[in-house]
């Protein structure tokens, strides 16, 4: 479940979660979408480094901007956080 800024509750549901993969996939109930999946991709770059890789697809396409631009900003904040940054 996602609490926006806004007051806003979206419900999601975790369609994979494969650690062998490293992959991450869910659907979310978004108002303004008729069907949505988002994916999360985390690959080993090195022994102390990785790439995460997000991809979201929506219908309408144009919410995949709005969905891809939050979960962005989430994911660079997630970053600050995992490497010590307040």
């Amino acid at each position: 479940m996602i609490n926006t800024a806004a007051g806003h509750t979206i419900n999601e549901t975790i369609l994979t979660l494969d650690p062998l993969e490293r992959r991450f996939q869910y659907e979310a109930d978004w108002p303004m979408c008729r069907q949505h999946l988002g994916t999360l991709d985390v690959i080993e770059l090195d022994e102390w480094s990785c790439l995460v890789v997000y991809g979201t697809d929506a219908e309408p396409a144009t919410m995949a901007l709005v969905i891809g631009g939050a979960t962005g900003a989430a994911l660079q904040r997630l970053r600050e956080l995992l490497e010590g940054g307040a």
